[in-house]
């Protein structure tokens, strides 16, 4: 088998669709991440800057690999990262990949580091890097720390602490929201640079949730942002415990579980998105973007959240059904020395 990294181009998209779905992540609930109905487009969407990489065998398309590189807050700075994706290969491969060959694609993006994710129950995929010779040296790696996708029932009691009021945003509120993520991002590790409702593909000014006092100051925000038009999550097939537990939903949903989908149909959800918040004001927020979801018509929500979020302990106490996954940061040579020591600001909505 003789394989050929190159850069992908629209004409591969339905190739990398049949790489997406033909395996399923490891666990209690087997998930595949898709893009359906155009990968290639829904790659590009992330952000202006993405690559899409391929690797080919007799010219058909057996691996990929994508590169998602922005700007985030490090420590205070703007830093740009590139952010690893969407690793597969075809059941059938049974070579390693050459990621040696990926780094020329990784130093090509010009960011100051690299990172990926990967979810604990499948931790082997991190293997994928050890040994990989990048020029006189090595690539190697450092955990940056875990993170929960918390899958969550919509709704509730929308009760705010005295003195607090929440609402949906509308274009008047745009200069105060700027003002709020201007101030508050930087402090949040891994947060993304700029305006999100203007940077992001989709996501509006009216998606975005504002928890304020009396008298009108923003003291947390967070978007409900809806990305199932160009990425989905499918359940492939539940463990044996969990296919007890879906033909039980509608009693669970009663005790406040979220209620297991179907195998192989997309669910639409909202993805709790740019989560800040002034010191004590999680719950609130949190609470408010449950009831608006419930109120635009979703059954459930996610948010991903780093363990060192301010957000993860309030969402941990609520019901849910939660993944565990770890962020790494990928070092090429001791050229390539930021490190990151702050995750708390990481999305999930970028990952």
């Amino acid at each position: 088998m003789n394989l050929i990294l190159r850069e992908a181009t629209s004409a591969d998209s339905a190739a990398i669709l049949g790489l997406l779905e033909m395996t399923a992540a490891k666990g209690n609930i087997q998930l595949v991440y898709t893009r359906r109905p155009d990968p290639y487009a829904s790659f590009l969407r992330e952000t202006p800057a993405a690559k899409l990489l391929v690797w080919t065998d007799g010219g058909s398309v057996v691996a990929m690999g994508a590169l998602l590189t922005r700007d985030f807050y490090v420590d205070g700075a703007i830093c740009r990262g590139t952010y690893l994706t969407g690793l597969k290969k075809h059941p059938g491969v049974r070579q390693r990949l050459d990621l040696a060959d990926a780094t020329g694609a990784l130093t090509g993006t010009g960011a100051d580091f690299f990172f990926y994710s990967v979810l604990s129950d499948n931790a082997g995929v991190a293997r994928a890097f050890q040994g990989v010779k990048y020029g006189s040296g090595e690539v190697t790696m450092s955990p940056l720390g875990g993170l929960t996708t918390f899958f969550s029932t919509t709704g509730g009691r929308l009760l705010l602490p005295p003195g607090r009021e929440s609402r949906m945003c509308s274009p008047t509120d745009e200069p105060a929201l700027a003002e709020f993520y201007g101030r508050l991002g930087p402090a949040a590790g891994l947060f993304p640079v700029g305006t999100p409702w203007q940077d992001n593909w989709g996501c509006a000014l009216s998606d975005f949730c504002v928890v304020t006092t009396n008298g009108g100051r923003i003291v947390a925000a967070g978007a409900l942002w809806d990305q199932t038009d160009f990425r989905q999550y499918l359940v492939a097939k539940y463990s044996p415990g969990l296919q007890v537990a879906r033909l039980l939903n509608p009693g669970l949903s009663l005790l406040g579980y979220p209620r297991l989908p179907k195998a192989h149909t997309v669910i639409p959800f909202p993805m709790a998105s740019f989560l800040l918040s002034e010191p004590g004001e999680e719950a609130a927020l949190l609470t408010s973007l449950s009831v608006a979801a419930r109120r635009r018509g979703y059954d459930q929500w996610v948010a991903g959240l780093a363990h060192t979020s301010a957000f993860h302990a309030h969402l941990a106490r609520r019901r849910h059904v939660g993944f565990e996954s770890t962020l790494h940061q990928v070092f090429l040579g001791p050229e390539n020395t930021l490190a990151c020591h702050d995750i708390s600001g990481v999305q999930c909505a970028y990952l």
